[in-house]
């Protein structure tokens, strides 16, 4: 049982690394949908004034 811990410690390093990557691929891809919504949301703006 004691060859186990090793594994067991890097399965959970791996494990960790992994969701912080996602979690922050997953905050980046939220930020650019904010800014592609802000865009948006000028441009309608701009094309209401501009009428």
């Amino acid at each position: 049982m004691i060859w186990q811990q090793p594994f067991r410690a890097i399965s959970a390093s791996i494990f960790k690394i992994t969701c912080a990557a996602y979690h922050q691929y997953a905050s980046a891809q939220f930020f650019d949908f904010l800014d592609l919504a802000k865009k948006i949301k000028q441009a309608r703006i701009d094309s209401i004034n501009s009428s």
